[in-house]
C-alpha cells in the first residue's frame, strides 16, 4: 500500500528537494516534490519532533486553482505548460530518477479537464524545454507566471505541524513546502498508492 518511507529534518542535504531549505523566491519556502511514480499518489507527512521552534509552518498550495487562476489570465500560458514538456531528475546517493513530462496534464478522457500539476523549480535539469528554439521564451514567461501563483500567499495554506498530527495530500495535485525555522523539526513520510487507499476507504464504507 505505501511506496517508499523517509525521515528528515533541518539537517537533511540541499539536494533532497523533498525536505529542504529555501526557496528560489525571497519567501524561504519550497515547492513540491514532482511526482517520481508513474501511479498517482498520496503524500504523507507526520511530525515526529517540534522542539523550540520558531516558524516552520507547513505550506500547501492546490496547483489546480494556480492552474485555474493562469488559465483566467492568459490561456496561451497554460496551453503552453499543457504541451511543452521539461526533462527533470531527482538525484542522490544510489538513487536517479529522470523522467520527462509537462508541467500540466490534463485527463485522457475528455482532453479538458485537468489532472496532474508537476512543478519543481529545483529538480529541472540543464536541458532546454522540449520545443522549438522559437518558443523557449515563451516557455519560461508561462512557467515563472505560474511559479509567481505558487508563491503568492494569497494561494497558500500555511499549518503548523505538532508531533501527532499526519498530513494526507494528493501528489498531483496539491504543492508542499515550508517556511524558514529554527529549532528542531522532525517528520517522517510515505508515499501511499491512491487505488489502494481509494480500496480501503470502500471497504470501510468511507467513500461511495
Amino acid at each position: 500500500m505505501y511506496i517508499g518511507c523517509n525521515s528528515f529534518s533541518e539537517s537533511i542535504s540541499i539536494k533532497n528537494t523533498l525536505a529542504t531549505i529555501s526557496n528560489f523566491i525571497n519567501s524561504a519556502i519550497i515547492n513540491k516534490m514532482l511526482n517520481i511514480f508513474k501511479q498517482r499518489c498520496l503524500q504523507v507527512f507526520h511530525c515526529l519532533e517540534r522542539e523550540a521552534v520558531t516558524g516552520g509552518e507547513t505550506v500547501l498550495v492546490d496547483g489546480f486553482q494556480c492552474a485555474e487562476k493562469l488559465q483566467k489570465e492568459d490561456p496561451s500560458a497554460v496551453k503552453t505548460l499543457s504541451t511543452v514538456a521539461q526533462e527533470c531528475a531527482y538525484i542522490e546517493p544510489n538513487v536517479c530518477y529522470k523522467w520527462t513530462d509537462t508541467v500540466l496534464a490534463s485527463s485522457k478522457l475528455d482532453g479538458t479537464l485537468l489532472e496532474k500539476v508537476r512543478f519543481n523549480m529545483y529538480d529541472r535539469t540543464t536541458r532546454p524545454p522540449l520545443c522549438a528554439t522559437r518558443d523557449v521564451n515563451r516557455f519560461y514567461r508561462a512557467l515563472k507566471r505560474f511559479a509567481d501563483l505558487t508563491q503568492d500567499r494569497e494561494n497558500q495554506l500555511l499549518l503548523t505541524l505538532t508531533p501527532g498530527v499526519v498530513v494526507f495530500i494528493d501528489n498531483w495535485r496539491v504543492m508542499h513546502g515550508r517556511t524558514g525555522f529554527s529549532g528542531k523539526r522532525v517528520l517522517t513520510g510515505c508515499y501511499v498508492d491512491s487505488d489502494e487507499f481509494n480500496h480501503a476507504c470502500r471497504r470501510a464504507n468511507v467513500i461511495p
